[in-house]
């Protein structure tokens, strides 16, 4: 049967607000979240029973559903006759272990009257407990037992205990009155001895909740008046007239209302109590809000300066290194003429060396030919004068070299000159801004001392000294966030620099995935091309790093050509100043026309030469030994007297003079046997025939030529022996005869004697390393071709590598990177990820707590601001502020002054005095340079001036000769100045080549720094890759916005970018406590409304229930009682909510009586009339009642079960009782019984 419009009051949907705790360091934010309440317990739960709460939290609340409120209705009353409500009846229940029902007991009931009989003690009660048990009674002590576990069968005196109970109500659901396919609905309850219950619908576990809502859809209440357990009618009895007032107003639905309008008006309590703090929340946020604005503010600006410079850096790094690409292809360009150049040089240099080798074979036999004409004196000059021209050539050469370096000093000089002027007046303006600026910042904090004085004066005049301490804390408190702020900002810096390598790690890992995927695509279709491109490229980097480590080994080869050829140079014009020193001394010796004929003259046998040509002595014996040999050194060594004769012959027949010669088969030794006994004398030197070395054969000569001449130190040890006693020579040329004559003096020191042993050796030395020297360069100069060589094949073979591989890279859509990927490269790179988001996390984490921290130090500001504004006067205040004011942009003036006084030193320190040491050392070097190149350029004039008055002796005597081999001498020179030129030629375009070289390799070197150089801006671009690039401005502007940025950031100081996101948040959250602040108002009104409404209609509405209600009541006592009369009184008919209700009765007689004067049977009798009243104004399908007859007499019991047995057609009763009158009216019986044990027994009867 539905339930009676009266119980659908429209403030079941009311909505109640949700308190939500507002953290000390956000903003409080405060929901109204409307919810309906679930159905009100009936008036008897509340008025009549006095429940207790249950023992144990059986099932948790179920969560209600939320809404709108709907505008309040105020209900309707009908009323009529019982109208049929039979939608359900109990068809049976099972009881297991509940309580005396320790065995499995059922029973069957039919759909009319039933009646449970039984001694006192038996366990009929028990019967009803379980029905209450089942559906849903909480409370134990209702089912009368101290707590839930006491439900259970106990076991007795012999029995053990159950451990659970168990009951099961059978509901008929023909009629679907459970929204539950079936005819019959099983409900079943159990509870444990930890007293935990647990529920079923058709033996499904479900919650207390859900069973109660399937219920109520049967109208099925387990607190309504259709259960009427023991206690209750004498409750009615006893029930206060303001409770009887109440149980009309929970019929009538005003009960509810009653209920609603209190929660209301405690919600409306806590609605406005919420109003009031929202609105002191409201005004902290708004002072809180425009404090991060003035930070938003701050923020913004810093943020903008910062992308600005982002920009210009972006732009400015952008413009070098498109100037380093342009740099770097002026190099290649530079690279490939002068590789051309050098080419172009050494196949122009080959050409003349091979010119010059016919050229020189030509001369050797021009010179032969002279030789054999007798012409070897002219040769020796013209060769004399051949080297001198080199070496002039040579010095030329040298000289050029120097002034042109020294002009290139000169350059650099003038340029470094101008450099230190431009950096010495650069250093002095930055000086002479620090001092402005130190001046500006000194007279800023002098300006804020006095500024802090008057503050401090003006604190004690107004007796502000007592809030020093709170100044002092907001002070520190102002330190402590500002130094939060700037560890906040380092540690969000750190964040965007994590979550951008991040990202780079991020697209490097899904670059690697689609190259890898792309790879592993192409190898399904194409692994033999793939396996192919792999090997190529693996060949590929083999050729490169090979053709490097050539191209390294070739420029340490050309480092040591290039050593080895400046040594070479050197060895060779000491070779040619040793051959003209020797050449000098044989020309000395070979003066005589008649010695120099027979030498030069191959034909006349063999000849072997002067003694001065085939002994060699050292150079501190050769004046000695000159001297003791005498005219005998000129003397020429032949074989035998058959040469000496021919040679006499030929010099007469020439008429070229006369000669002493020696044959070796006739000469004799001179001896003299004085000499031994000085041998030994100190001062004694030795032998003059010791003293010099020879071939052995010319043994006799030499002993001929000295005797036994001794060579002593001086004339002096020559007295201390004896003048006369041997001969003897000083080393200084005084010599002393047998004879006793002494010949000595002054000796000019020339070459005219022995060849000096020294000068050949030198000689010897210098020409084998003059030779080994060119044997190194020529084996060098192979090595290096034959490494151009095997270079130049690297080259082809990489280049057609590098040609096959970007073919078969474009045939298959590859990049050139795509087969480096490897899954080995993508787990570092996501290790590498994991890393970053483990320090983001630890960054977070750090952000997180310095966040908290700093809300933490702002609200003990607030806090502090707000005593501060509580113990000074608004004017004093405004007055105190405004010199605060003061007194900041005095800080932030010093501040500002402070950074760029800081800016401009460290420019002056880092930059430009270092600049300026740096061009004094280049300075001082060039000025060494200078001086080393001053002297080689004087040098080599002087030589030139030496060398030319030297061969125009040459060429004098030259010419003379001349004129007697003119033709040979003409062609032979032309020839040798054809080399010469071809020479010079030849050095010009080496001294071209290295120059060339010199030039390649450090523009190598500039090209690898460029390369560098590139490597490292483009790792710096990589930060700035979306910064959107700015073409147009230049670089001195780029650079000067930069730095007027970055001063302008440094003015700013310490800035909360978190400020940016915060103020938003807080912004928002203002705006959501504003709404929120709305929707207050709104319920606020809404529920004083409904309020009100509820008001108006309330006492009509009640006042119509009251009046239906009071004829139903008087027609049942008129039923149950003939005789008699009641009804029902509001005790105060004007506002009858002020007072109660009461029973008038009157039985016999004239006069009505309240209740309390009634008998226990006349009080039972009214309160079944008005309890029948009440059912039927909210029929149920079945009714329980227990002993509701135990004070009536049989008359009146007869009556009442008459009553029942009329009410059967339309419900079904289930009633327990003793009187006679009741039970043989009933359909079943039940007779309980109490066994063994503490066990009820149950016997059924149909009538």
């Amino acid at each position: 049967m539905p339930e009676p419009v009266l119980q659908q009051a429209s403030l079941d949907e009311d909505n109640t607000p949700a308190e939500e705790q507002a953290a000390a360091d956000a903003s409080v934010e405060q929901e109204i979240k409307p919810h309906t309440s679930s159905k009100p317990r009936s008036g008897k739960d509340k008025a009549i029973k006095q429940q207790d709460k249950p023992d144990t939290v059986e099932e948790p609340a179920q969560t209600e559903p939320v809404g709108e409120p709907p505008a309040p209705k105020l209900p309707a009353v009908h009323l009529g006759e019982r109208q049929p409500v039979m939608a359900t009846r109990i068809t049976r229940m099972v009881l297991h272990g509940f309580k005396s029902f320790a065995d499995r007991t059922e029973l069957l009931f039919s759909p009319d009257y039933n009646v449970i009989l039984g001694p006192n003690g038996s366990g009929k009660s028990n019967v009803f407990d379980a029905v209450c048990f089942v559906l849903g009674k909480s409370s134990a002590k209702s089912m009368r037992a101290e707590k839930s576990a006491n439900l259970i069968y106990n076991g007795g005196r012999a029995r053990q205990p159950h451990k659970q109970a168990e009951v099961s109500i059978f509901f008929d659901n023909e009629k679907k009155a459970f929204p539950i396919q079936g005819d019959e609905i099983k409900i079943t309850r159990l509870v444990r001895q930890d007293g935990q219950s647990k529920y079923k619908i058709n033996d499904q576990t479900r919650s207390r909740q859900e069973v109660l809502d399937l219920m109520s859809r049967a109208n099925i209440d387990p607190d309504g008046f259709n259960i009427v357990l023991q206690g209750d009618i004498q409750g009615f009895v006893n029930s206060t007239t303001t409770e009887r007032r109440k149980i009309i107003e929970d019929i009538a639905g005003i009960g509810v209302y009653e209920e609603k309008k209190e929660k209301a008006a405690r919600e409306l309590d806590r609605v406005e109590e919420r109003l009031r703090e929202a609105e002191i929340i409201l005004a902290e946020k708004s002072k809180h809000l425009k404090e991060l604005k003035a930070d938003r503010d701050q923020a913004m600006k810093y943020k903008e300066l910062s992308e600005k410079i982002k920009v210009n850096k972006a732009s400015f790094l952008w413009r070098q290194i498109k100037g380093k690409h342009a740099e770097q292809a002026q190099y290649d360009k530079l690279l490939g003429e002068n590789q051309e150049k050098i080419t172009k040089l050494r196949s122009e240099i080959e050409t003349l060396r091979k010119q010059n080798e016919d050229k020189k074979t030509e001369i050797r036999k021009i010179v032969q030919d002279i030789e054999e004409k007798g012409q070897k004196e002219q040769l020796d000059l013209n060769h004399q004068i051949e080297e001198l021209k080199v070496q002039i050539a040579l010095n030329k050469n040298r000289l050029e070299e120097h002034e042109r370096e020294s002009s290139k000093i000169k350059e650099r000089n003038e340029q470094l000159t101008a450099q230190m002027k431009e950096n010495k007046e650069r250093q002095a303006s930055l000086e002479k801004e620090l001092k402005d600026q130190e001046r500006s910042k000194e007279q800023a904090k002098k300006e804020l001392e006095s500024m802090q004085t008057k503050i401090t004066e003006f604190r004690k005049k107004h007796g502000l000294d007592s809030q020093h301490e709170i100044d002092n804390d907001m002070e520190e408190l102002d330190r402590q966030a500002e130094q939060k702020q700037e560890e906040i900002g380092k540690l969000r810096e750190q964040q965007q620099q994590l979550m951008r390598e991040k990202d780079r790690l991020e697209l490097r890992v899904q670059q690697q995935d689609e190259q890898i995927a792309k790879v592993s695509e192409i190898e399904k279709e194409q692994k033999t091309q793939l396996d192919g491109l792999r090997e190529k490229k693996t060949e590929f980097k083999r050729l490169t790093l090979e053709l490097n480590r050539l191209l390294s080994e070739d420029s340490s080869l050309l480092a040591r050509l290039r050593g080895v050829r400046e040594s070479a140079q050197k060895m060779h014009e000491e070779k040619g100043r040793l051959e003209i020193r020797a050449a000098s001394m044989r020309e000395r010796q070979a003066g005589d026309r008649a010695v120099r004929a027979i030498l030069e003259n191959r034909s006349l046998g063999d000849v072997y030469g002067t003694v001065s040509d085939i002994g060699h002595v050292d150079a501190q014996y050769s004046t000695a030994l000159s001297v003791a040999a005498g005219s005998r050194i000129k003397s020429i060594v032949v074989k035998d007297d058959a040469v000496a004769a021919k040679c006499i012959k030929y010099l007469r027949s020439e008429q070229l003079g006369v000669a002493s010669f020696i044959p070796m088969n006739k000469i004799r030794p001179r001896k003299d046997d004085d000499e031994g006994k000085h041998r030994k004398a100190d001062g004694v030197i030795g032998r003059a025939v010791d003293l010099i070395d020879y071939d052995a054969k010319f043994k006799k000569v030499f002993e001929y030529v000295f005797g036994s001449t001794l060579v002593v130190k001086s004339i002096e040890t020559a007295r201390r022996l004896g003048i006369g006693t041997a001969r003897m020579v000083s080393l200084d040329g005084d010599l002393v005869e047998t004879s006793g004559a002494m010949i000595g003096g002054y000796r000019k020191r020339e070459s005219k004697g022995f060849q000096e042993k020294g000068v050949l050796e030198e000689l010897n030395k210098v020409s084998a390393e003059c030779s080994a020297a060119e044997a190194e360069e020529m084996r060098i100069q192979q090595e290096r071709e034959d490494l151009e060589k095997t270079v130049q094949e690297l080259r082809g073979k990489k280049a057609e590598l590098e040609g096959d591989v970007i073919k078969m890279e474009r045939s298959m859509h590859l990049e050139g990177s795509d087969l480096e990927a490897s899954m080995r490269q993508k787990e570092l790179l996501k290790k590498d990820t994991k890393d970053i988001d483990t320090q983001l996390d630890a960054v977070l984490e750090q952000v997180s707590d310095m966040n908290r921290e700093l809300a933490q130090i702002k609200l003990k500001k607030s806090s502090l601001r707000e005593k501060v504004g509580a113990m000074r006067k608004p004017t004093v205040l405004a007055e105190l502020s405004a010199f605060e004011e003061k007194r900041r942009e005095l800080a932030e003036t010093a501040a500002g002054s402070e950074a760029e006084a800081k800016g401009k030193r460290m420019q002056l320190d880092s930059v430009v005095k270092p600049e300026l040491v740096r061009l004094e050392h280049l300075a001082k070097d060039l000025e060494k340079e200078t001086g080393r190149f001053t002297k080689g350029a004087k040098d080599a004039k002087e030589s030139l001036k030496t060398q030319e008055k030297e061969i125009k002796e040459k060429e004098v005597q030259a010419k003379k000769f001349y004129e007697e081999f003119k033709e040979n001498i003409e062609r032979k020179g032309k020839i040798q100045d054809e080399i010469t030129k071809n020479e010079e030629q030849v050095f010009r375009r080496e001294e071209k080549s290295r120059q060339f070289e010199q030039t390649i390799n450090k523009a190598g070197l500039d090209v690898a720094q460029i390369r560098g150089a590139l490597a490292g801006l483009a790792e710096q671009f990589n930060e700035y890759k979306d910064v959107k690039i700015d073409e147009h401005k230049p670089e001195t502007q780029l650079k000067k916005e930069i730095n007027e940025f970055e001063g302008l950031m440094a003015n700013i100081g310490s800035v909360n970018l978190r400020a940016l996101d915060v103020y938003d948040e807080a912004e928002q959250e203002f705006n959501k406590l504003t709404e929120k602040k709305d929707t207050l108002r709104s319920e606020k009104d809404s529920v004083l409304e409904m309020m009100t409404e509820i008001e108006t209609r309330k006492k009509d509405l009640f006042m119509g229930t009251f009046e239906k209600l009071n004829s139903q009541f008087m027609a049942f006592f008129q039923e149950l009682s003939p005789k008699g009369e009641a009804f029902l009184e509001v005790e105060n008919p004007v506002d009858p909510f002020l007072e109660g209700v009461t029973f008038k009765v009157r039985i016999t007689g004239n006069k009505f009586l309240d209740i309390r004067s009634l008998s226990g049977g006349e009080k039972t009798l009214t309160s079944l009339a008005f309890l029948f009243a009440i059912q039927e104004f909210e029929p149920a399908s079945f009714y329980v009642m227990d002993e509701v007859d135990a004070a009536l007499d049989n008359l009146n019991s007869e009556k009442l079960a008459k009553l029942v047995r009329k009410y059967t057609k339309t419900a079904q009763y289930i009633v327990v009782s003793h009187n006679e009158s009741v039970i043989k009216e009933a359909d079943t019986l039940f007779g309980v019984s109490m066994g063994e044990n503490n066990i009820s027994r149950l016997v059924s009867l149909k009538a």
